[in-house]
């Protein structure tokens, strides 16, 4: 198992203008991730983290008001070559990495299915323009494929608000995975659905990645989700990656303050215990805290966690952790 996906130390925000002045929002601040061949790997983080937006830029959607100030995105291919996503053209990225390299699971289903087209029209327009294939081809493929992800032959012939919000979001998952990409970026696929809904969903994630033995990337707020569907987690914390290790090593024993207020967080059979949230608010990210941008909330802060960022360290094999508490001075 090697690497598949590498991000490397990629900044990015958003910028507004407001009274004739330039404003950045500092959303992903030199963030590096390894990601390997055939896992599920999850980040983590409170809303507002940065987690969709780091997303965005591993997809290469970069739209305005996001703008990526540095850093690259790579995609390892078979050959020991790789693509980087950020410094080819949207052209290229549309036709030879968009889908097939790399597939992207939005938030909101119902915002990326056209509401005036049937889901066959969704269907064929992605065979017929990356598989040079006919129209009827590209319909009978649909056809047999849709049944694999739960779903009627009829949902073909529905319009996107004729269906369920849980068949809408099987509906997007089926495009994303039709190519069979090496990478599926999944942002919160499962958060406007009820509970019940969502083991429906993840487990057919999980089973298509089986399957197709190919890396998704799933961001969650829910430590719980992850911690029953990921391999491997990242935790963010107000753009900056605190924590990396196995989802099992993390949840066993959790490093970064933050990541342990996160789990502690969670509810358990049988535990009555008053369950606290953490003191404060997250900063405000067009101006920064100075130091490690935890420390207004930590309860372990020190004098060097307001003056000094703590770089990202591995303390064993495969875990590493940003905190001053295991940094030696």
């Amino acid at each position: 198992m090697g690497v598949l996906l590498s991000v490397e130390n990629v900044v990015g925000g958003y910028e507004f203008e407001s009274l004739g002045k330039k404003i950045y929002v500092d959303a992903v601040s030199n963030v590096s991730i390894s990601i390997d061949d055939n896992v599920v790997f999850g980040i983590a983080g409170e809303s507002g983290c940065g987690k969709s937006t780091l997303l965005k830029i591993m997809y290469g959607y970069i739209i305005s008001p996001l703008k990526v100030l540095r850093g690259n995105i790579k995609i390892f291919t078979s050959n020991d070559s790789y693509i980087d996503v950020l410094s080819i053209s949207s052209e290229l990225r549309r036709s030879r990495v968009w889908w097939k390299e790399i597939s992207w699971i939005p938030q909101n289903a119902m915002n990326v299915l056209n509401p005036v087209e049937k889901i066959k029209d969704h269907f064929v327009e992605i065979l017929t323009t990356h598989e040079r294939i006919d129209k009827d081809d590209a319909l009978k493929i649909a056809t047999e494929y849709v049944e694999s992800f739960g779903l009627s032959k009829s949902v073909l012939d529905a319009y996107p608000h004729q269906l369920s919000g849980g068949m809408r979001q099987r509906v997007v998952i089926a495009l994303a995975l039709l190519l069979k990409p090496k990478v599926v970026l999944a942002d919160e696929p499962t958060s406007a659905l009820d509970v019940v809904v969502q083991r429906g969903v993840l487990q057919i994630l999980l089973n298509k990645q089986s399957e197709l033995k190919n890396t998704v990337v799933l961001v969650s707020h829910d430590m719980g989700v992850h911690a029953m569907v990921t391999n491997k987690l990242a935790v963010m914390y107000a753009g900056k990656v605190v924590e990396i290790g196995r989802t099992e090593d993390i949840f066993e024993k959790p490093l970064h303050p933050y990541t342990k207020a996160l789990i502690d967080s969670l509810p358990r059979i049988g535990d009555k215990t008053l369950r606290t949230g953490l003191a404060g608010s997250p900063p405000d990210l067009r101006n920064p805290p100075p130091g490690c941008r935890f420390h207004p909330r930590c309860p372990f802060a020190m004098d060097i966690c307001r003056k000094e960022e703590p770089p990202m360290i591995e303390i064993e094999k495969n875990r590493f952790v940003s905190c001053w508490l295991y940094i030696r001075r």
